[in-house]
Parts: structure tokens; sequence; C-alpha cells
């Protein structure tokens, strides 16, 4: 066995017959769009990406109270603007990644679109 697999491999629990499979995986139920209303979660991942048009973006995925993984991608330039332009400042956000980890409350507001609802953010700020 190499090195570099033993490092990753959690020898407690592996299994000879599964160990070349790696550990096993499990998923969270995720979605783009929830009922309109305040919730509370944990931002858990927020991070640039390029969308197929080649415009800038930012993805956060929260985890709500309920488990619920939701997730908001929010355009590259307005992404310091209002709603989000409050909680930079209250929680000193220098850079995306620093979004992770932020307790926050948040109210969502729906906009049905020709094809899909979208869920989104008009208030957040840090749940203190």
């Amino acid at each position: 066995m190499s090195t570099d697999f033993e490092e990753i491999m959690n020898k407690k629990t592996a299994d000879t017959a599964t160990s070349g499979k790696g550990r096993k995986l499990t998923a969270k139920e995720s979605t783009f769009c929830i009922d309109e209303g305040s919730y509370k979660g944990t931002i858990t991942d927020a991070f640039w990406y390029k969308t197929a048009e080649g415009r800038d973006r930012v993805m956060f995925v929260f985890e709500l109270e309920d488990g619920t993984e939701f997730k908001n991608s929010v355009d590259g330039e307005w992404v310091e603007d209002y709603p989000f332009s409050k909680l930079i400042s209250q929680a000193n956000v220098e850079y995306v990644m620093n979004f992770k980890g932020l307790k926050v409350k948040f109210d969502i507001r729906n906009s049905e679109g020709d094809t899909m609802t979208f869920s989104n953010i008009k208030k957040i700020s840090l749940d203190v």
C-alpha cells in the first residue's frame, strides 16, 4: 500500500473489500429554491466561479437549521452591494472565502422566471 493512500484512508473503519474504493460518499439534500421567509443558518462555502458565458459569479452555500443545503449565486459585480455589503461590514470580510463559517440570518423573496423560480436573498446579517 502506498504512503499517499494510507494518509487519506481511515484505518479504523477500512474494509479490505472496499479499500480500493476510498471512503463512502453521502449526499445532502441541496436546493437553489426555498420558500419565502426568514431563515437562519451557517455559510458552509463561498467561492468564485465563471459561468459558461464567462461571467464571474459568487456561490454561497448555506446549511439551514433543518439541515437543508441552500445554494445562492450572486453576480460578481453585485457581491459588494446590498444586501451582502451589510454582512461584509459586520463580519469584517475581506475575501469571498472569509464568508465560510459565518452564522447568519436572512430573508428570501422568490421571483418567477420563464422556466423556474429563483430564491433571492433580500436581507442578510450576522446571527448574533
